[in-house]
């Protein structure tokens, strides 16, 4: 028989499950009992623990009635519950299995591995740890005598992912130790050494889009939920990914890209094998050398859930990175809610989006040292379009953002950021009519707080203003206009 207590509780006998143990009750006896089965447990304990509102005597017949119900509702085959006038047992013997205690074993394991500094032994210990915890402790019992076991199980599979993680980055192994370190945030989003290990795991990993935007995550939950900004350690390890420029993250590849155009479908490889994979591959490698070689086309990987589609497309992804083409990815769950535009606002959001943007023509001007600076670009729409959504887009040393359309029955503020951040980039829902003649007036203002010049650019480190729009009808890459 196997009991698992992490997540719902669930016990299987012979590989069926047993669905007779099935109130919030049963599940609390049971768990109580297991977690305290080092020793025979005095009933009057054990009935108080459970119905700490009852007087002893009511308690007791309580814990008579359930334990009763406990016998009845378990396999035959499970011999573990023992029961006398005085005392309850949960026996732990080789007959019953239960995730909790091999959990326990295996964090022993791994302690005594590192005394006798044996690493490989440690990491298989510390990964069926983690395997193991697949949720918090019986989260939907509310017992109060639960609270602070749940509480210690989260601390220790905290640190055992840090520790499991820390053992696969010395190790190099970093596309391993990822997944750990997004579990460890996962549990504790307020540690900031966890999103420094993130950031740190990505750009040795060569995905530097993914420290910077791991780096900006932080940002936003440390604002967000304590009202601070990222330590001088955090923010010292970003700055220094970004002056390690793009192309410290990406591993060495032969001649540019127009030289990759010319090389055949079989360079364009695989950075893992896929199984049973080979033709679909095919398809879209040969997708992809028509598009290098006579523009744009459209790919739909479709099929049953499960099959590895997500898994073909990012190896495309990663395949096109390798060759040095800008390349961005956005997703879509239905679980993300009814959020106007999110995929899109991701996708442009994308370092590799960002770097082909231009700054229009006069809007950014160079930044003098330990200056403010406040710049407006005035546009008289040339043609007339329908706006969905637009959203701004400065640098680091922006201060603030307006942009305003003034038609003929007035001006009107499309978006206002008084102070800038980044989280203020996401999409702002406008669904409104804009004719020839209006006037499209966006404003920024920046403080240059280093000492040196400053000039507009894609880097993050550069300077920017922009406002971007999703429009209908499309009007190319700028928008018209019969003056500025």
């Amino acid at each position: 028989m196997r009991i698992n207590l992490f997540g719902n509780l669930r016990i299987t006998c012979a590989g069926r499950p047993v669905t007779s143990v099935n109130t919030n009750r049963l599940h609390s006896l049971m768990a109580y009992l297991i977690l305290h089965g080092d020793t025979p447990l005095p009933r009057e304990r054990v009935a108080f623990m459970l119905w700490p509102a009852s007087n002893e005597s009511q308690a007791r017949t309580n814990l008579r009635q359930l334990l009763h119900h406990l016998k009845r509702a378990l396999p035959v085959e499970c011999s573990s519950l023992v029961t006398d006038h005085f005392a309850v047992h949960w026996r732990q013997d080789g007959s019953c299995e239960v995730d909790t205690i091999e959990f326990q074993a295996a964090i022993v394991d791994a302690s005594t591995a590192q005394t006798e500094k044996d690493c490989a032994r440690e990491t298989q210990s510390l990964t069926t740890a983690a395997q193991l915890y697949t949720d918090d402790l019986l989260p939907a019992l509310y017992d109060d005598w639960l609270i602070p076991l749940r509480e210690d199980y989260r601390r220790r599979i905290s640190d055992v992912l840090h520790r499991l993680a820390t053992l696969l980055e010395e190790q190099k192994d970093y596309a391993a130790a990822i997944p750990c370190t997004e579990r460890l945030i996962a549990l504790d989003s307020l540690n900031e050494s966890n999103h420094r290990l993130l950031i740190r795991l990505h750009a040795a990993n060569n995905d530097r889009a993914s420290a910077l935007r791991t780096y900006h995550q932080c940002m936003r939950v440390l604002r967000r939920e304590m009202g601070v900004e990222p330590s001088p350690a955090t923010l010292e390890l970003f700055e220094r990914i970004l002056k390690a420029g793009p192309e410290a993250s990406r591993e060495p590849t032969s001649g540019t890209p127009e030289s990759a155009a010319a090389q055949p479908i079989a360079q364009l490889q695989k950075a893992r094998a896929l199984v049973g994979r080979t033709m679909e591959w095919h398809q879209l490698a040969t997708v992809w050398q028509f598009t290098i070689e006579d523009g744009p086309r459209v790919a739909v990987i479709s099929g049953e859930p499960g099959i590895g589609k997500t898994r073909l497309a990012e190896e495309l992804y990663e395949s096109c990175v390798r060759q040095g083409y800008a390349a961005a990815r956005s997703r879509c769950y239905a679980g993300q809610g009814q959020v106007p535009y999110a995929p899109v606002a991701e996708w442009l959001r994308s370092d590799a989006i960002r770097a082909g943007w231009t700054a229009r023509s006069g809007i950014v001007p160079a930044l003098r040292p330990h200056h403010l600076e406040t710049s407006t670009d005035r546009c008289v729409v040339a043609a007339p379009f329908h706006v969905f959504v637009a959203w701004p887009h400065e640098h680091l040393l922006g201060r603030s953002f307006q942009a305003a359309l003034t038609t003929g029955a007035g001006a009107a503020t499309l978006i206002d950021v008084p102070s800038w951040n980044f989280a203020a980039e996401a999409p702002s829902v406008l669904d409104r009519d804009v004719a020839a003649g209006d006037l499209l007036d966006v404003t920024c203002t920046w403080f240059n707080s280093t000492d040196d010049y400053v000039l507009p650019g894609p880097k993050t480190t550069d300077e920017m203003c922009g406002l971007g729009m999703i429009v209908s009808p499309p009007l190319g890459a700028r928008l018209p206009c019969t003056a500025g």
